[in-house]
């Protein structure tokens, strides 16, 4: 993957904040508040960052909720974002 969008940033962000402990829906609630551009749709956005190796994917046997967390690579990518909106 090469440069984040802004709202890839934004989940990534979002994720990191959650600890491991929010749902796609917790996600995109969080999502809302922000000013970023929704194009791809969130969940898209955040199945692509998964299959970049960006955020892990937790669906527990037998519940209906899944829960997202961001990986060494993701929390990475993340720094580097905001190291250069500092700039």
């Amino acid at each position: 993957m090469s440069e984040l969008s802004a709202l890839e940033a934004a989940l990534l962000q979002i994720v990191n904040e959650g600890r491991g402990e929010y749902s796609w829906y917790a996600i995109v609630s969080h999502l809302s508040d922000m000013d970023v551009p929704r194009d791809p749709d969130a969940m898209v956005a955040l199945k692509e960052l998964a299959r970049c190796g960006l955020l892990r994917r937790h669906v527990n046997p037998g519940s209906p909720q899944d829960k997202w967390e961001i990986t060494s690579i993701g929390l990475e990518a993340l720094q580097r974002r905001l190291a250069d909106e500092d700039k």
